[in-house]
């Protein structure tokens, strides 16, 4: 029966800063979770996935997060198992208008 895990999150230590990474609760994770590395995971199951935002450091532009992760779902063979992406924006932002159409 095909399944979607409705909340899965991706991270590249390399790419972006996250702060509750620096938690001592966190410091046992993976540098990077990717979506090949979900794909992999979920390989015995027909299982789609929606990647929800890691939290990134929110001094960057969070359109680089939404970026990042449809790069990966239009490279990868199995891309299209990523059925959608929980985007963050600051609703209080004057600019939130921008931020979500560019989302």
């Amino acid at each position: 029966m095909p399944r979607i895990d409705t909340h899965i999150h991706l991270w590249d230590n390399m790419r972006f800063d996250y702060p509750w990474r620096q938690s001592g609760s966190f410091t046992e994770l993976p540098d990077t979770y990717q979506l090949g590395d979900a794909i992999s995971e979920y390989s015995h199951a027909e299982t789609a996935f929606i990647a929800v935002q890691a939290e990134v450091n929110h001094t960057n532009d969070p359109v680089d997060e939404t970026a990042w992760i449809q790069n990966m779902v239009d490279e990868h063979p199995n891309g299209n198992r990523t059925s959608g992406f929980v985007a963050y924006a600051n609703l209080a932002d004057t600019i939130i208008a921008l931020t979500l159409e560019r989302h």
